[in-house]
Parts: structure tokens; C-alpha cells; sequence
């Protein structure tokens, strides 16, 4: 039906179009970065990765008789442990009708431009979110996997992914869980006492161990920890054995990194820190990183860290295998569906954390 010159033609609204709103969660790798810096990452030609112990504790030479037969000597022991590591493998599709073309948060209605400029952008836009997206999701987990080892094991079982379970040395007398009433939030408290009986003493005698540098503190810990800080007794020792240092409540943004960690203070030589970070698998299940209540006890000195190695193993992919990318942290490749027409990006990798001393960290309750 026509319309007449007279009737209202319907338009467009406009409107101002604000800055986009991101609310990104940040990604969790303060206990990757503290632990496995660069200088600890060792690639692999291989999916396995084999660690050999040689255990030695010297003993007083005997006397014996002028002239008598010589006493022998043991030779240290060996002892080796195998780990597969595991594997993950990761997709994200790109359609043109779905992804593309859709507004997204941040975007004008309407593509500008009659060339195919301004579409381009929005494919080189939406790749490049999508990697890290997937970049972001590795992340998370070599984060969790790292606080798993420092409990002692790492296990993971899904249906129709991956089962498996990697056990490391650790021995059960470094799960410190401390008497009833002696808890940090109880009146029997004595923080220092402790430090040195359950921490620093043994750690002396663990094969020369080197000294605990680091804690890592749960949020409900950290929260103990604050309050012995603030009372009158431990303000006194601060001022007269200054084995106490807080941290700088005048300027708390430089206490708070990025990374989401808040350091405490520094209690008998040893740096405190609140990680209160927690990750969610992907059913939606989620887990505090450093369990509740707990404290993790760590070394980063130069000898402590030549004993943490963050393996990657071969890519198990048949372009990276050919390409010779395949000995990488990562490989990430894409794929295009012809019809229906879909981008496909994938990235793989095979992560493992590995604290060849576990004894020499400590965890207590």
C-alpha cells in the first residue's frame, strides 16, 4: 500500500553509545609466577617425564682395632617415579550469522563503509578475544594445578574427559595441623613458637632444606594472622624484637597487586600473604585455591627453585607434529569449515608442575 507524502516515516533512534563495560575476572597465577618463573619452564620431546632420587644421610666412621678389617660403607639409594602428563585441548568456533555480524557489547549497530574493512576488523577483533579466552582458561588451570601439588598430589577425573591422579613425595608429616586450642584463632595462639617448631626447626634438618621464605595465607588464615598482628603483645614484639613487620596499612594499594595476592607482613624472617583466589571448573564447581584455614609454607630461594620444573610435553598433534612446533608450550591452529561456514581456533597444550622437593614445603592447619 502506498504511503502518502503526509505519513510518518519510522527512523532510527539514536543514542550515545558509552565506553564498554568489561567485567573481566582477572586470571590466578600468583602461585605459577612465585614458584615456576621463566627460568623453570623445560619443554619435552616426549609425554612423560621420569625423576630419579638418590637418598643419603652420612654416618660416624666406627672405630676399629690396629690392624683390624675395614668397615664398609653404604652407597647412597636410588629411586625413580614416572609422570604421564596430561593433556588438554581446547575450541572455539567463529560463525559469520552468529558471531560476526551480531552487535556484541561495545559495537555499533550498523557497519560503516561500503568496503568489507569494517568487517574484517570485527573477524580479527573476535579471533583474537576467542585466543584469549582459551590463553585465560590454561592459565586457571596451571594455576590450580600448582596449588594441588603443594598439597601433594594433583588429581582430576571428569566423565568422558581425563581421569588421573600424580603423587608426589610428600611426606605426611609435613600437613602440619596444630592442637586444639592452639589454633592462630584461639586463645592458646603462639604464632612465633610454632613458626619455629613446626616450620623453620624441621626444615633445618630436612637435608640441609633451605630456609621457608613464603606463606601463602587462605583468606580466613590471613584474617587470624591480623588479628594477633593488631593485639598488644605482638605490637611489643614488633617494636622491641622486631621479628614483626607489618605491612603498610597507611598505603594498602601497594600491599594489593594485580595479581589478586595482599601481602601481610613479615613474621620471623618469613613473607605472609593473604591469596583468597578461588577457580571454577568447567561444571561450574568452585574451589578455593589455598584450602580454608590453611597456610602453605614455600621456599623460593635460588636452591629451592632449581628443584621446581614446569614440564610441557610433546604436543600430541599431527600439524604441530609435522610442522615441528610440536616441543612448545602451546600450539594454537585454526581450522575452516567450508560448509556451513566456520572458523574453528584450537589450542593444546600439556602441563605439568613438578616440585622435585616436596619436603621441603610445609602445610599446616
Amino acid at each position: 500500500m502506498p504511503v502518502s507524502a503526509s505519513a510518518p516515516v519510522e527512523a532510527l533512534k539514536t543514542r550515545y553509545l558509552c565506553s564498554v563495560v568489561k567485567r573481566f575476572d582477572r586470571t590466578n597465577r600468583f602461585l605459577t609466577d612465585l614458584l615456576f618463573p621463566k627460568s623453570t619452564w623445560v619443554t619435552l620431546e616426549n609425554d612423560e617425564v621420569q625423576v630419579d632420587e638418590l637418598s643419603y644421610s652420612p654416618t660416624m666412621a666406627p672405630f676399629v682395632e690396629v690392624n683390624g678389617e675395614a668397615v664398609m660403607l653404604g652407597r647412597p639409594t636410588g629411586s625413580s617415579y614416572t609422570h604421564k602428563l596430561p593433556f588438554i585441548s581446547l575450541k572455539m568456533p567463529l560463525s559469520a550469522t552468529r558471531d560476526l555480524l551480531l552487535r556484541h557489547a561495545g559495537e555499533t549497530n550498523i557497519l560503516t563503509g561500503t568496503r568489507t574493512g569494517d568487517i574484517l576488523k570485527r573477524l580479527n577483533k573476535r579471533i583474537l578475544e576467542d585466543l584469549k579466552i582459551m590463553e585465560d582458561a590454561v592459565t586457571e588451570r596451571e594455576e590450580w594445578m600448582v596449588a594441588q601439588a603443594l598439597r601433594g598430589s594433583i588429581t582430576y577425573s571428569q566423565s568422558n574427559r581425563a581421569s588421573f591422579k600424580i603423587t608426589f613425595a610428600k611426606p605426611a608429616g609435613n600437613e602440619v595441623v596444630l592442637p586444639v586450642g592452639e589454633f592462630w584463632d584461639e586463645a592458646g595462639a603462639s604464632p612465633l613458637t610454632d613458626l619455629d617448631v613446626y616450620i623453620k626447626r624441621p626444615q633445618a634438618n630436612v637435608a640441609q632444606g633451605p630456609n621457608i621464605t613464603d606463606a601463602i595465607c587462605s583468606e580466613s588464615a590471613a584474617d587470624a594472622i591480623r588479628v594477633l598482628i593488631e593485639e598488644d603483645t605482638l605490637k611489643l614484639l614488633a617494636m622491641e624484637q622486631r621479628n614483626v613487620a607489618y605491612g603498610n596499612v597507611q598505603v594498602f594499594e601497594e600491599n594489593y597487586a594485580e595479581n589478586g595476592v595482599c601481602y601481610i607482613g613479615k613474621i620471623n624472617t618469613i613473607r605472609f600473604w593473604e591469596y583468597g583466589a578461588s577457580v571454577t571448573d568447567e561444571g561450574g564447581n568452585t574451589e578455593l585455591l589455598i584450602r580454608d584455614k590453611w597456610i602453605e609454607f614455600v621456599s623460593v630461594t635460588p636452591r629451592a627453585r632449581a628443584m621446581h620444573k614446569f614440564f610441557y610435553g610433546v604436543i600430541m598433534d599431527m600439524e604441530a607434529l609435522k610442522g615441528g612446533l610440536a616441543i612448545a608450550r602451546r600450539f594454537a591452529k585454526n581450522e575452516l569449515k567450508k560448509d556451513p561456514s566456520v572458523y574453528v581456533q584450537y589450542l593444546k597444550t600439556s602441563p605439568l608442575p613438578v616440585l622435585k622437593r616436596p619436603d621441603w614445603n610445609r602445610s599446616c592447619l
